[in-house]
């Protein structure tokens, strides 16, 4: 709330300070600001969700608790008509009653808004002064109280008022559920609060207060009609006897059973929106470090001291860390790609099928299987550069005439290159020409013989052009059998050699070469899927543009996002892209970045020994620092505490909705309580009587609830999929529900309520000297 005053104060010091001298100026980070102050006004608007299921609650519960009172309001009315009173004195005692209990419980909820604001501004780090004065204690968040004050007034005096509507009659009621469907569906489908129009802000606080409270309230009329139809069931094949009188007695005057089971609904829906909310943006975090970082560490060179990660240490180094179980190595590059390399920005990943086995998130809906995803990765031929083995201590290459010079590059053992230099051949005559192989490159291979033009093409108006040319090759000791040119060069076998016939310039590398394995068979790769359309599809090749250097890879699987990555992406073997890489431009390909895979319980002690030297050099991404990070973030945290003290709420409430119907029934059924009784019903009879009939109200809400709030999870969370950040999610949220906080609550709900109804009607039968008991108030 300071941000736009911070930044305007600024504007008006920095023209002042200038308008005085021109060597100074003032600089304010007001994009980051403004950045927060957006992220913020989304995460509130997001949780008017929870907000607007929480109104409708209440005013059900408003609605329940008035049925209490109607029965005495209705009294007291015909008493004051009897002794003449006018209407608008009998209107007069309902409004001052209603008035009374609605500003009293408006104000005693205001305190205890007032205090869980406090303890959960308190816990997320924010400062509970300034929370409190700009939400509850603002100007707008008082006339907001005074307005919740006269709603609940207005529900209580009309509840109190009228009456429910007749059994197999359509009422306004049903009429106002449908619509509330049909309203319901319209918002959805109008895209009114999908992530885009959220995060930016378009979306209207309106339309997010009512979309919960709109299927909410269609459950709630739905369980309130379902109920005397349960009970007509219940009075036919109840069984036992004194269900069948408990489903014959709901069948009959459901009264504030409905209302009851209404409620339920209600509250149940509201319990599992906001528990599923909580569940899937605490999966959420989980899922976007896990996509961001897709090995437990990720250790790749710092750009401001640009150490490479094996020049820090040896792989080896890194696999001795206590605590880590696998290193795995990983080149990432940038590229081009398609015809004409018209994609740019593309990432590529060289890596190892296990590395991709143990990422920790993968869903099989992104278009592909993880078992596909490794298969695909899975290289079965061989890998490596082809050529004849060089074990003298020297290259002996015998060429005919020409004026052009020649350059052998040798593989040694450990992967690293040489090039040799082995000079001209002459113009007229058939030359040997001959260059000493260093030691550390002996018992290499052959990989690439260069034909290099002269010099004097690179000069004045000869510049590009094509020199042109045929000469024999043969190397002393190797064969040069299926070797293969590139770039200008076409090479082919006759008795004495190797016949080659050139037309290069210096702009293109100019090569003989082994036949190497990729290229009858380019690596296969998983695509994003907009490169597999440049592809034609899974079978189809794309070219890449790596270091301006083309490389080809055929389409194993495509696939709407790769963790590790955003935008358009190329996963392929790391030995195979390498092997496809050095084919044509023998250069090391660098391993820029490591995946690590920890021990459990282990990243204390691997983010402590990755903070000391040498590896301190280099940046290391850890998924549960990350993690951390997330749930640190004073929105996100405050998001998931209001989300599950929503869900405890509303159970609470769901209970106690429970017992109040339980005792509305006890005292305005009391009629047939007393005629069971007078029948020869004992007290025990007559509690099972009561408790089927709570026990049918409970199933009939809790269903009802359970449905209600599995399509608002369900909807909600995949329209409003916005990070507990406020942030645009990568990977999209997927609604995910914890079992174990559904099994706890619906237990915990289950026991209070059994316990609550228990006492209820135990001490309403509790008397046996007759029915003047039943019903009493405890």
């Amino acid at each position: 709330w300071q941000v736009d005053d911070l930044v305007g104060k600024a504007d008006r010091a920095r023209a002042a300070l200038q308008s005085s001298s021109s060597s100074w100026s003032l600089t304010l980070p007001a994009q980051e600001l403004q950045a927060s102050q957006h992220d913020a006004t989304v995460a509130g608007r997001r949780l008017l969700l929870v907000g607007g299921e929480a109104a409708a609650l209440l005013v059900a519960f408003a609605v329940l608790a008035a049925g209490a009172l109607r029965r005495d309001l209705a009294a007291a009315r015909r008493r004051l008509t009897w002794h003449g009173a006018q209407t608008w004195q009998r209107v007069l005692l309902t409004g001052v009653e209603s008035t009374a209990v609605g500003f009293g419980g408006a104000l005693a909820g205001w305190a205890v808004g007032i205090v869980g604001g406090a303890i959960v501004a308190a816990m997320s780090g924010a400062p509970v002064g300034d929370v409190l004065a700009q939400s509850l204690l603002s100007t707008e968040g008082l006339l907001l109280g005074l307005g919740v004050a006269i709603l609940a007034a207005c529900v209580i005096a009309t509840a109190v008022s009228v009456d429910g509507a007749g059994r197999g009659r359509i009422s306004p009621v049903d009429v106002a559920a449908v619509a509330a469907v049909l309203a319901a569906l319209a918002v959805l489908a109008s895209g009114a609060v999908d992530p885009d129009r959220l995060t930016s802000g378009g979306s209207s606080a309106a339309v997010l207060l009512v979309l919960p409270g709109l299927v909410a309230f269609a459950a709630a009329v739905a369980a309130a009609r379902l109920l005397p139809a349960l009970g007509r069931v219940l009075a036919r094949r109840g069984g036992e006897r004194s269900v069948r009188f408990a489903g014959v007695s709901l069948a009959r005057s459901p009264g504030a059973a409905g209302t009851a089971a209404a409620f339920l609904a209600l509250a149940l829906a509201l319990a599992c929106l906001a528990e599923a909310y909580r569940s899937t943006l605490a999966a959420g975090v989980r899922d976007q470090a896990a996509f961001a970082v897709p090995a437990d560490v990720v250790v790749r060179e710092n750009l401001s001291a640009l150490v490479p990660v094996l020049r820090a240490a040896p792989l080896e180094r890194y696999a001795a860390i206590p605590g880590v179980e696998s290193v795995y190595p990983v080149a990432r590059m940038t590229a081009s790609a398609g015809p004409a390399a018209t994609v740019s920005g593309v990432t590529v990943l060289g890596v190892r099928p296990q590395a991709l086995a143990s990422m920790p998130l993968w869903r099989s809906g992104w278009g592909a299987s993880r078992r596909t995803l490794e298969e695909t990765v899975e290289h079965d031929g061989p890998t490596g550069l082809r050529g004849p083995p060089i074990n003298a201590p020297d290259i002996v290459l015998s060429v005919g005439p020409g004026l052009v010079s020649y350059r052998a590059v040798v593989q040694a053992r450990d992967g690293s290159f040489a090039t040799l230099d082995l000079g001209s051949s002459d113009a007229r005559h058939p030359t040997v020409l001959r260059a000493a192989v260093p030691p550390s490159a002996r018992g290499g291979r052959l990989v690439q013989l260069v034909i290099v033009p002269p010099r004097i093409l690179e000069r004045g108006s000869d510049e590009g052009t094509a020199l042109r040319g045929a000469t024999t090759i043969r190397v002393e000791g190797a064969t040069l059998a299926g070797w293969t040119g590139r770039g200008g060069v076409t090479a082919a076998e006759d008795g004495d050699g190797t016949r080659v016939r050139y037309a290069i310039t210096p702009e293109r590398a100019a090569v003989v070469r082994p036949r190497q394995p990729t290229d009858d068979d380019p690596p296969r790769a998983v695509v994003t899927r907009g490169l597999g359309a440049l592809a034609g599809g899974v079978g189809g090749t794309l070219p890449l543009v790596v270091d301006a250097e083309p490389v080809l890879v055929k389409v194993g699987a495509v696939v709407d996002r790769i963790p590790g990555t955003s935008g358009d992406a190329v996963v392929a073997n790391l030995d195979a892209l390498t092997t496809a890489m050095q084919a044509d431009v023998p250069a090391p390909v660098p391993i820029s970045e490591l995946w690590l895979e920890m021990a459990p319980g282990a990243s204390t002690r691997v983010e402590t020994a990755l903070a000391r030297r040498p590896f301190n050099a280099l940046e290391v991404r850890s998924r549960s620092a990350l993690e951390a990070d997330a749930r640190r973030d004073p929105l996100g945290h405050g998001t998931l505490l209001a989300l599950g003290a929503a869900a405890v709420a509303a159970l609470a409430l769901a209970v106690w909705g429970l017992v109040l119907a339980i005792r509305t029934d006890l005292r305005d059924d009391r009629g047939d309580l007393v005629d069971l009784e007078a029948q020869g019903a004992t007290p025990g009879v007559l509690r099972r009587v009561v408790g089927a009939r709570a026990g049918l109200v409970a199933a009939t809400g809790v269903v009802a609830g359970i449905v209600a709030g599995a399509l608002l999870a369900v909807l909600v969370t995949r329209v409003v999929s916005v990070t507990a950040r406020a942030e645009r999610p990568e990977p999209p949220l997927v609604t995910s529900v914890d079992p174990l906080v559904l099994a706890l609550g619906g237990a915990a709900f289950a026991a209070a309520a059994a316990v609550l109804v228990l006492l209820t009607t135990r001490s309403a039968f509790a008397d046996p000297r007759g029915p003047g008991r039943i019903g009493a108030e405890p």
